[in-house]
This record gives structure tokens, sequence and C-alpha cells, in this order.
């Protein structure tokens, strides 16, 4: 039950969607039933902070877990944890720690995407005759089942760092999985288009004759490279945009609209929040919020504290706690309701379709479209504040944004939750 759902159908479903994926480009099977055969697999990478968490001195351990996308459950029981090193023991250059794992990992969905045991060791080298390896070498893995690496997925800066693609700061190839730059033609901040964004992925063939492609070894599997990076749900938005979008709404509300102090207006606001919680039924919520810390910052944009769970709470929420105060005469504030009731929609269609592979056509054309307004009024906003002092061009636009297009424009391909890693692994590491 890790691995599967344990149906035939659930695969043959599963793949009838995923087909189509520009990272399956020319893939082959290991027979022409191979739909009926092959687990899609995913594996999952993070930097996570295990000692002296909060502290600027915290020691990172860089965590890699796998499993299959058609399993069920919560993150402990569908991911099963690789291998994890602090990331100051981590040997560099050519025979580097990172390298050699991801050699080893290299040959292992190698084997598993055959489905049957290797004849060499990672290194290339034959097993000795007599061995166990040697005796089993040819024979099936898993009684005729095998599993192809579909999802490569983490979050930017490990993307960047482990992975050795580009980074998402830079101003030319700055996005993971497309030839989006920060300025020009191929610009990633156009998210009124998704033509534009689609225009702009890789197509796996095209990548890999790209001079600055990934060398890590995981992207010489066969059939794998950057169209196989699925950014992590959880990073991009709850992490993410939302931060920016709710941590700048919370800053109106106490600084401008509200007729006390800041610090009074959030404590009449927490009263709020806990009375739309208990409206809505919400399962994950804050369980304080009294500080004006948890949103502005000494120095940028206004961006929202907490855990991912909690930032998710506050979704359904967030139309109908503006609405209340907001000023209905002014544009700028009925784009900030339009864009928190797309925030609403997306996560109301990542509920409705939480068990499904894939979302139907209906959904995913109104999750598609949702996702693109949302984005764009986000940008619009940025520029309407962008020089106003007080504001400090809040609704910040981020590569984050522009990633998380990627996931809706494929949302008909594979759902934006399964890639989602819960922080369920991080809490057990720390």
């Amino acid at each position: 039950t890790v691995f599967s759902l344990g149906s035939k159908d659930a695969l043959l479903s599963f793949w009838k969607h995923f087909a189509s994926h520009p990272c399956m480009a020319g893939f082959r099977g290991i027979n022409e039933q191979w739909q009926a055969c092959t687990l899609p697999l995913f594996m999952h990478g993070d930097a996570v902070p295990t000692i002296g968490c909060g502290k600027v001195w915290a020691k990172l351990l860089q965590a890699y877990s796998w499993g299959c996308l058609l399993a069920r459950g919560t993150t402990k029981k569908r991911s099963l944890y690789l291998w994890g090193a602090f990331e100051q023991n981590l040997k560099h250059g050519g025979e580097g720690t990172l390298k050699n794992s991801f050699l080893v990992l290299k040959w292992s969905f190698t084997a598993l995407q055959t489905g049957k045991f290797p004849s060499h060791d990672w290194r290339g080298r034959k097993f000795a005759e007599g061995s166990q390896e040697h005796a089993l070498a040819g024979f099936f893995l898993a009684g005729g089942l095998c599993g192809h690496l579909v999802s490569i997925q983490g979050d930017l800066e490990w993307h960047a760092s482990a992975l050795d693609l580009p980074r998402w700061n830079l101003k030319a190839e700055g996005c993971s999985v497309c030839k989006g730059a920060d300025e020009g033609e191929q610009t990633w901040k156009v998210f009124n288009n998704p033509t534009h964004i689609l225009n702009l992925e890789w197509q796996a063939a095209q990548w890999h004759s790209w001079e600055k492609h990934s060398r890590c070894p995981l992207f010489s599997i066969p059939f794998l490279s950057a169209c196989n990076v699925m950014p992590d749900y959880l990073h991009l938005k709850y992490l993410g945009s939302d931060q920016y979008q709710f941590g700048a709404v919370f800053f109106l509300l106490t600084h401008f609209l509200l007729p006390a102090g800041p610090l009074d207006n959030l404590q009449f606001l927490w009263q709020r929040i806990k009375h739309w919680y208990s409206v809505v039924g919400t399962k994950h919520k804050y369980h304080h919020f009294n500080r004006l810390t948890m949103f502005v910052r000494k120095a940028g944009l206004p961006k929202l504290r907490g855990r991912g769970a909690e930032v998710l709470g506050l979704c359904s929420i967030m139309p109908q706690l503006w609405q209340e105060h907001m000023n209905h005469n002014l544009e700028a504030h009925r784009m900030i309701l339009q864009m928190l009731k797309c925030n609403q929609r997306m996560e109301d269609l990542m509920s409705l379709y939480r068990d499904e592979t894939a979302f139907p056509a209906d959904g995913a054309e109104e999750f598609r479209a949702a996702a693109f307004q949302m984005c764009q009024l986000n940008a619009l906003l940025h520029q309407f504040y962008l020089d106003d002092p007080e504001m400090k061009g809040a609704f910040a636009v981020t590569m984050k944004l522009h990633m998380l297009l990627h996931l809706a424009l494929h949302c008909h391909q594979i759902n934006p939750r399964l890639a989602w890693r819960s922080e369920e692994h991080t809490s057990e590491l720390q």
C-alpha cells in the first residue's frame, strides 16, 4: 500500500492523463503493456533545520525521500526516507557527497525503470561471479512491476543548490523548468497569457542540448530532464505567494483601514479570524495572532509568518475578512477582493479533486483560469503600490508566483496535490 493503490485500473488511469505530459515525450516502457505495470515514482529533497531551529546558527540537514505518486495516506506513510546529511559535512567537488549520492540514486532508479536486478554496481563495475548480486542480475525485482521516476520535487533553493538548476533570483534563466528570464521577450513576468508560459517550457531533447543544462547525474537516467522537475505546491503557494498576499492584506487592514492603532486593530482582527474559523470549520488554525511581526518585517515587503497548514487555513476566510473592512469605492480594494476569491477558488478545487490523480477537463480549465487571474491581479497590485512609501511595493511578484502557473497548466495531466509534500517529514526529522 505504500507504493500503489493495489489496482491496475489506478495505474491505467494515471498514465492515461500523464502520458501527454512533456516529460513523457519519447518514453518507452519495458513492454507494450507498460502502463499496467509501471509505478509512477517521486523523489523529494529539501534542506531541513534540525538543530537550533529558528536561530541564525541553525544546522540544515539535506533530507531525501521517495515513494509512489499513487500512494495514499499521510506523508509519513507514503514517503520512504532515503538518506540525509548535514550541509556543513557535505564534501564538495567531483567526488563530493551529493555527486556520489546522486550516482547511487541514478543506478537505483534506472534499475527500477527496467524492473530487473542490475548486473553492475553504481560505479559501473560488473558484479563478481559467484556473488549474490551476480546471481540475481536480470531477474525481476518485483514480479514484473517496475517504476519510473516521473516527479523530482523540492523547493527552489534545493533546485539550485543540489540539482544545479538555474537560480531563481538571476536575471537570466531563473526558472527551473522553462526558459523564462527576468526581462525581455522571454520574461516570466507574464500572468495573463497561458500560451506564453507554455512556449517558454522546455522540451526534453531541447533541454539536454542546451549548453547550460544541469549535469546532475539524476538527469542522465533515461527519459529524465528538467521536464520532470515539479515545484512543490506547498512552498510555491502557502509558503510563497500566499504569504505576500495575506501579509499585504493584514498590513492594509491594521495600518490604514481600521480606526485604532495597528496593534489594537490586530487584536480586533484576531477575533474576526477566530469567528470565521468557526463559521467555515477551519481545520488548521493559527493558535495566536497577536504580534505585528507576524507580517511586518524590519526590512522588505509585508510577508505573513506561519506554517504551510496555518496559511492554508486562512485561504477560505480571507475574502470574508477583507470584504468586511474594504472600501468598495476603490478599484484597488475590489482587485484585492477578486484576487482573494480566486485564491479561495483554487483551494476549493484542490479540495474537490483531492483524490484524483488529475483534474477533469472542466475543473482543470477553472483552476487554470483562477490561477492566472489571481497571479495577474497580484502583479497589478504590486505595480499599483510600487511607489507607495508606506506600502513598500507590497504584493511581491516572485518566481514562485510564476512557477505556480506551471503546475496549473498541467493540472489536467497531474494533480498539483501530487507535487505537494507536507511538513510531516520535516517535523519528524526535527
